[in-house]
């Protein structure tokens, strides 16, 4: 199906081949594929799969120009290691390539395409916010090893889905965090003031006053906080140094 509008290459296809209907079939396509003067470029700011996100042909074209790079994995990527990428600025997608792996692989409600499909929607996430979502990952880099190696099994996947996979507003991460942290308390230490508790945590001592700061007050109403990019400066004290 035509895109309602594109970021790169307005009307390829159409300067290329004369008009084409709003809505092609596979057989159209083909052939449109056979012109040697028709790059993949072309198509994909002009047209869309029906049924997927004109998010996935934005992050494909950036990425075949440049622009934004990605990290291409032909397995699933431990989610520190995806942490490490995105604190450098990458955004990994996985590629299944093995055949037998491809047929069966499941992740969640994902089969190999969708997941390929997944990734990329999460990289136009990230690069949509790249200097933030750099910042917010070279904090829980900063963390990583110390909560991963404390936190209680069953708030594992958890972490795991926060450093790994949610590219998102700064404070709704620190907001997701926290959670994970008022869950962490009510299984460790129920008879305690959760700031004292959270002051002993090992990670909590690694933080620097300011970052120390920024998990005090992210339950906050969001009115009556700083600007993001005062949040990001604070939890960046340390973080950067990573």
């Amino acid at each position: 199906a035509r895109r309602s509008e594109s970021t790169l290459n307005p009307n390829g296809l159409e300067k290329a081949m004369g008009h084409i209907d709003s809505v092609i079939g596979l057989n159209q396509l083909t052939q449109i594929l056979s012109r040697p003067e028709i790059s993949a470029l072309a198509l994909l700011s002009d047209w869309l799969l029906m049924g997927l996100s004109d998010k996935i042909n934005e992050v494909l074209e950036f990425w075949s120009t440049g622009q934004w790079p990605l990290q291409i994995c032909a397995t699933e990527i431990e989610p520190k290691n995806l942490l490490s990428l995105q604190a450098q600025g990458l955004r990994a997608v996985t590629v299944i390539t093995d055949e037998n792996l491809f047929l069966n692989y499941r992740h969640g409600f994902h089969d190999s395409v969708g997941f390929v499909l997944h990734d990329l929607m999460h990289a136009q996430k990230y690069y949509r916010a790249k200097d933030s979502q750099m910042t917010i990952s070279k904090f829980y880099l900063q963390i990583c090893d110390l909560v991963t190696a404390h936190l209680p099994p069953s708030l594992q996947e958890r972490w795991h889905y926060l450093i790994a996979d949610m590219n998102t507003h700064v404070l709704h991460s620190l907001k997701t965090f926290k959670s994970l942290l008022f869950d962490w308390y009510d299984l460790a230490a129920p008879g305690l003031i959760f700031s004292e508790w959270l002051q002993g945590l090992a990670f909590h001592q690694s933080l620097s006053p300011p970052q120390s700061e920024v998990l005090a007050i992210a339950n906050t109403p969001a009115e009556k906080l700083a600007s993001e990019s005062s949040l990001l400066q604070m939890l960046a004290v340390n973080a950067l140094k990573t």
